[in-house]
């Protein structure tokens, strides 16, 4: 085994030969040991392990030193047309049933639109707007994610929140204050929203 590295080393590899070789007493000090590499510069031990060198380079970023790792260059779409598209077609929708339009009443037909687009899809676009560092669009597709998993889980009666409720008038009482709550949360969304 060599210390030395063939004449097409890396500057990586460079600054890590420079980085053990520069304090050495300090690193007796520190009961660490010199790293040992192969002839051909392919394998490391350390301690009496035997790696191979570009994998444990690849597990650090492309270095070996600590420190740094530069920024991720992911870069991400604009989440915010798909969480307004997933608000505006469930809300759409629960709309027309509550007009009765064609006479439809019945509006279990938008529970799956207010669990999984309204809901889940607007509360991931939400997550992503964190993501791309959006505060407000994080804020409203988060929330009016969770209001439609929410507005549907009122209506699904495996969750038994609308049966828990014996009069029917409590039950309506009730769903105007969870509405109100939410009116005047959008409210506030609007305000601020115009301010800033």
């Amino acid at each position: 085994m060599s210390n030395r590295h063939s004449d097409n080393t890396t500057s990586g590899e460079d600054d890590l030969e420079k980085q053990l070789t520069n304090d050495t007493e300090h690193l007796h000090q520190a009961n660490v040991h010199r790293i040992q590499t192969s002839e051909d510069g392919q394998f490391v031990w350390l301690g009496n392990k035997k790696f191979v060198k570009s994998e444990l380079f690849s597990a650090f970023g492309g270095t070996l030193n600590p420190g740094w790792t530069k920024p991720s260059e992911h870069k991400f779409a604009n989440p915010a047309p798909l969480g307004l598209s997933a608000f505006a077609l469930t809300t759409f929708c629960l709309s027309l049933i509550n007009a009765g339009a064609m006479g439809v009443s019945n509006h279990n037909v938008v529970l799956g639109l207010a669990m999984f687009y309204g809901g889940l899809i607007q509360l991931l676009a939400g997550m992503w707007e964190m993501s791309v560092e959006n505060t407000f669009g994080a804020l409203a597709l988060s929330s009016y994610g969770g209001f439609w998993m929410s507005f549907g889980a009122i209506s699904i009666p495996w969750f038994n929140i609308a049966a828990s409720y014996e009069d029917p008038v409590e039950l309506e009482n009730a769903l105007g204050f969870y509405l109100l709550g939410w009116t005047i949360f959008t409210f506030l969304l609007v305000l601020f929203g115009s301010i800033s």
